[in-house]
């Protein structure tokens, strides 16, 4: 079987990274913050708490218990791509950073089916399937998990598992589940990461753009440039030859 093998080589590889970063990384942290005036131990803890030298420290510790113990742990180093491509960790960031809205909209979202499950408990408990293994709506708190559980995974709401009545009010209910629940509250949901996230790629492609049309030195857009040159590429004539003058380059040599 060649999948051990394979196990123990990642074992080694992120372990020679670990110890990559603690013998390169480590010091250029701690110098990095003794020279901002912090104490020894201040120092000393905040260089073991590093995020990237902490997160190989796990990334280890997994590979290694995958192969010692159980292969199941080894499906979470999957999730590094997280840390190796930006444009997955914007997926992250896209639901970590509207988090206070995502709670509070999630938040109003159990409150909207609190009160759907308070009326479905008192006027319509029977219309629920019943059996010795299911009793959904005999009780106040069977009747909230079922329209959490059941009703935020059904296309059509809780009304698709409770038996369908049409000369009964009962209708109203199930419409306004569908509507209120999962056509509105759970796209403002939606909204909101979609829209985070389109946010962090617009500023991805901002960075970009700036990069490489602007000068970093004297801020000038590279269109300016170009219009202002009397030969072509005038950006990258500018680039390539006005910051490299031997009089510029004693001035950012002199102390």
């Amino acid at each position: 079987d060649w999948m051990p093998a394979l196990q123990w080589f990642n074992v080694a590889l992120s372990g020679f990274t670990l110890v990559l970063f603690i013998v390169v990384r480590s010091p250029v942290t701690y110098e990095k913050l003794r020279a901002q005036k912090k104490s020894q131990w201040v120092a000393f803890r905040d260089t073991c708490v590093d995020g990237l030298t902490l997160y190989y420290l796990i990334y280890t510790l997994l590979a290694l218990v995958s192969v010692v113990k159980n292969r199941f742990w080894g499906t979470f180093l999957l999730l590094d791509i997280c840390v190796k491509d930006t444009t997955t960790a914007d997926v992250l960031r896209a639901v970590w950073e509207p988090k206070k809205q995502l709670m509070m909209t999630l938040l109003l979202t159990l409150f909207v089916i609190y009160i759907f499950s308070m009326v479905l408990f008192l006027y319509f408990p029977g219309d629920f399937p019943d059996d010795d293994t299911n009793n959904y709506c005999k009780t106040l708190w069977g009747c909230f998990k079922a329209s959490v559980n059941y009703g935020m995974r059904s296309s059509g709401g809780i009304g698709d598992m409770m038996i369908h009545e049409l000369d009964s009010w009962r209708w109203y209910v199930d419409i306004g589940y569908f509507v209120i629940v999962l056509v509105v509250l759970l796209n403002i949901v939606f909204g909101i990461i979609i829209d985070t996230f389109s946010d962090l790629r617009g500023k991805k492609v901002d960075r970009l753009d700036n990069t490489h049309n602007t000068c970093f030195i004297c801020s000038i857009d590279k269109t300016t440039f170009d219009r202002a040159s009397d030969q072509p590429k005038g950006f990258e004539r500018h680039y390539r030859n006005d910051h490299r003058s031997e009089e510029h380059t004693s001035e950012l040599q002199s102390p």
